[in-house]
């Protein structure tokens, strides 16, 4: 059973905080070809488990963005020009 990080049955304010920063770790990990950024299931079940439940809430689906966006977007950061309207010319 999944235990929200205010321990109640729905995702609370704070889950909906942090979603952001993990929802990056695939295109820190596409970027730095670092496998083990991403949260390893056998040693890190709960935090795996949330990361599933997160990526599966119809708020996260309707506001998160493609790992290449985000790839695109930290890639521009380090070269000291980053690209914010990346994706928003459509």
């Amino acid at each position: 059973m999944l235990t929200w990080c205010t321990s109640g049955d729905k995702p609370a304010m704070v889950d909906l905080q942090m979603w952001p920063h993990f929802e990056r770790l695939p295109a820190l990990a596409m970027l730095t070809a670092e496998p083990r950024i991403n949260p390893d299931p056998q040693h890190f079940p709960h935090l795996a488990a949330w990361m599933t439940v997160m990526f599966s809430l119809p708020a996260v689906r309707a506001t998160m963005q493609e790992t290449e966006a985000h790839a695109h977007f930290l890639a521009s950061f380090k070269t000291g020009t980053p690209a914010y309207d990346y994706g928003l010319d459509e």
